[in-house]
């Protein structure tokens, strides 16, 4: 686990970057008991890779796993939930030369779309999400192997409601740095908002 301090707004940030692979989950669980916000990160480029550690495995199934055992465990049932679907850039140029997500994923329809295959992906992160009141989600992830969500696409946010959870989805590319100020502003959003909600629940 690294973990990297910096000032954004005035405020100090510490940022915890955890091991993705199988064999680091376990490490890193106990970080999370007072966190503000959790930032999932996923390649939306790897829909046609296989984990290296699990040449049986695809990456992105994977990633939709992972991200379901943790955002449905206790300890992040009150966090904030902010998916990053990066290479975005690696991602339109596959789509461009016919590599066809529903090769791997058999009940997605919509051929090289761009805007179709990313709303594909978004949607299956954000059917993996329980309510917070679904006993099941107080369950530890076993392999550490109806929801409001917000979506933000072309620098717009959108949002539809179902319960009182809330997912931000951005897809991002690491070397685009417009691309990265917006996503620091909308984790400095995230965070402001829940800073603001703690200020109110103990003015009550």
């Amino acid at each position: 686990v690294v973990n990297k301090e910096f000032l954004l707004r005035g405020k100090s940030i510490t940022l915890f970057d955890v091991g993705g692979q199988r064999s680091e989950r376990r490490k890193w669980i106990s970080f999370f008991d007072d966190v503000d916000a959790i930032i999932f990160v996923a390649a939306i480029s790897e829909f046609d890779q296989v984990l290296a550690e699990d040449n049986s495995k695809n990456r992105m199934q994977e990633s939709l796993e992972l991200f379901e055992q943790i955002v449905n465990s206790h300890y992040f049932a009150s966090k904030s939930l902010l998916l990053f679907l990066n290479k975005k850039d690696i991602f339109e140029e596959k789509l461009k030369k016919g590599v066809d997500p529903g090769k791997w994923f058999p009940d997605y329809r919509g051929g090289c779309d761009q805007e179709k295959a990313e709303l594909y992906f978004r949607t299956e992160f954000e059917k993996r999400m329980r309510d917070e009141s679904n006993e099941e989600g107080d369950e530890e992830p076993e392999d550490l192997p109806e929801e409001k969500t917000a979506t933000r696409t072309n620098n717009a946010l959108k949002a539809t409601e179902a319960s009182s959870r809330v997912l931000y989805s951005y897809a991002t590319t690491a070397t685009d740095t417009a691309n990265i100020k917006v996503v620091f502003k909308i984790v400095m959003d995230v965070i402001e908002q829940k800073f603001e909600e703690e200020r109110g629940i103990s003015n009550l």
